[in-house]
């Protein structure tokens, strides 16, 4: 008769109990993922940076527009204009140069800068998270000197 060999069968023993538990942690994962647990687009908060000097209060991102509430810091009023997004990686940039002039933001003035026009060829869909870049030029009341300010904004897209 054939005889069995006792460390085999332990060792089988050994790896068989050991394969379930990888299986069924495989499954977990694999259920997380599909329920969207696991999608670091909702681990990435809504955000907006900006260069020192102005503080980007509140941003809405829809798939055909961008708007930005910025404070000026600047300590005296300026002129915004010129209002530029970019999104990395397109190619395309929108400039929103006539929609956006605001006019004599006092120190610490709330002011908003709208770009209405964003390319559809930047698939913006809602519901995703986008990241932007942007700009706007600004002079100093009474000044014939542009400054550019630059930030960048990480929205869903509503």
């Amino acid at each position: 008769m054939f005889k069995m060999n006792k460390k085999g069968q332990a060792a089988l023993e050994f790896l068989t109990t050991y394969g379930w538990a990888f299986m069924v942690i495989l499954v977990m994962i694999g259920a997380l993922a599909y329920f969207g647990v696991l999608n670091p687009q909702n681990l990435i908060p809504d955000q907006c940076a900006i260069t020192s000097g102005f503080t980007c209060k509140d941003f809405s991102l829809t798939t055909t527009s961008l708007s930005i509430l910025g404070i000026n810091n600047m300590g005296e009023q300026i002129d915004v204009s010129a209002f530029n997004v970019t999104k990395p990686g397109s190619g395309v940039d929108a400039t929103c140069g006539g929609t956006t002039a605001v006019s004599a933001v006092v120190d610490g003035g709330q002011f908003t800068v709208n770009c209405t026009n964003l390319p559809g060829g930047w698939a913006l869909t809602s519901n995703s998270k986008q990241k932007l870049g942007f700009s706007f030029d600004y002079s100093k009341q009474g000044s014939t000197f542009n400054h550019k300010v630059t930030g960048t904004l990480t929205a869903t897209v509503r």
